[in-house]
């Protein structure tokens, strides 16, 4: 996979430095863009901004997460094909995404309710959630 390497466009300051005291969610990526295996470039964009995480085929991706009438959460490949879509609730609780983090040959998608905080683990290659915990 030599040619993949996600790029962080429309950043709205120098990545190693925020001296216009923006917060969290002005800081984010507003578009992610990378090349496929086959050289065909590809983005995703959210004025709301993005968090994403490549885990070797798939790219997970939380898009708003700081805005919770437009949150989501979804994998997809490198030729930006929906795998799958992540639930909006448990429980009867809405889920907000915030962060993605990987764990041995899972994708584990942290979101917060009203009743605290879970980690969804998801298997990357067909987005089969495996399980989801509270944490907090």
């Amino acid at each position: 996979m030599k040619r993949f390497e996600l790029k962080k466009d429309s950043l709205p300051y120098p990545p190693k430095s925020n001296q216009s005291g923006l917060n969290v969610q002005e800081c984010l990526p507003k578009k992610i863009s990378w090349e496929d295996l086959k050289g065909v470039k590809r983005s995703i964009e959210c004025e709301e901004g993005v968090v994403v995480k490549q885990f070797e085929h798939t790219i997970g991706v939380i898009e708003a997460p700081y805005v919770a009438s437009k949150n989501s959460a979804y994998l997809v490949t490198l030729e930006n094909v929906l795998i799958a879509k992540l639930p909006l609730t448990h429980g009867g609780q809405a889920l907000a995404y915030y962060d993605i983090l990987v764990r041995s040959s899972e994708l584990i998608f942290l979101a917060a309710s009203n009743h605290g905080d879970f980690q969804i683990s998801v298997v990357p290659e067909d987005g089969l959630v495996n399980s989801i915990k509270e944490f907090r």
